[in-house]
């Protein structure tokens, strides 16, 4: 049964060194590139790294040991909504001084698991799992704190702008020939937006009852794609500014059927081909 409530490095690491006031309960790797990452992996496709205040980042690799610069990069938010009636999802994000785990900072990822609150008090669980570049990130809220409405676990990943100083001219146009996302959906339909598609995002259209995977390539990722799909009681929709090409920007949005996955056993998946 599938029936949802509405939708709605390096750098890093200086980032780290530079913040000695930032609070944070979970380990961290002492390790170049993984200073201040509780999760680091890296193989010839890409490097994925969770820092100790649980924001995450997915970096294809330019060649065996540069990475693709974090700035275009889709980040990882792991989260929770509330759902409040009349009004979109309302995101809670993570209070870094609660998160704690029993597990260490690893670079060689498999299965690790930490809990923590998001603003209201509401407390989580996440497990996050590896199997070979397989990633899969699922969790519940726990204890809904002091929120007196629904509330879903989400992880949400971001595309930016991924040509942010580009001029939008013929060479442009060149470069943008093979960008593609594509998209199933649970009713099976399938839709492929290029790269100069306007697309709003957030429509019936595009994400119809859900969307069980996605694929999305574009130029400056090296020739890689980023892939996802869900299992369990899960879906993804989009969403992004509206009437864009989907370049310029877009959410993935994962959310679990809480009144089906109560044990936390739905994923979202992703990988870089």
């Amino acid at each position: 049964m599938r029936c949802f409530l509405p939708l709605v490095s390096c750098c890093a690491a200086l980032w780290f060194a530079a913040s000695p006031a930032v609070k944070a309960s979970l380990p961290a790797l002492d390790e170049q590139p993984w200073i201040g990452h509780f999760i680091g992996y890296e193989d010839r496709k890409f490097r994925f790294g969770l820092t100790m205040q649980g924001k995450g980042v997915i970096q294809p690799m330019k060649n065996r040991t540069t990475p693709v610069f974090e700035k275009v990069c889709p980040k990882v938010l792991i989260s929770v909504e509330e759902l409040v009636p009349g009004r979109d999802p309302v995101l809670k994000r993570i209070q870094p001084d609660t998160l704690e785990t029993s597990d260490e900072a690893t670079n060689e990822p498999e299965s690790v698991s930490f809990r923590g609150k998001v603003t209201g008090d509401a407390a989580f669980e996440v497990t996050i799992e590896n199997k070979r570049g397989d990633f899969a990130i699922g969790g519940r809220v726990t204890d809904p704190g002091k929120l007196k409405n629904p509330l879903r676990f989400t992880v949400q990943v971001d595309f930016s702008d991924i040509y942010p100083n580009n001029e939008k001219n013929k060479a442009f146009e060149k470069k943008i020939e093979k960008d593609r996302v594509s998209i199933k959906r649970f009713d099976g339909k399938r839709l492929k937006f290029d790269g100069s598609d306007k697309v709003d995002a957030k429509s019936e259209e595009v994400n119809g009852t859900g969307i069980e995977s996605l694929e999305a390539e574009f130029s400056p990722f090296a020739g890689t794609s980023f892939a996802f799909s869900t299992t369990g009681s899960s879906l993804m929709k989009l969403s992004n500014k509206g009437e864009a090409p989907l370049y310029e920007g877009f959410t993935i949005h994962w959310i679990p059927d809480a009144t089906q996955d109560t044990d936390g056993k739905a994923r979202l998946h992703f990988t870089v081909k």
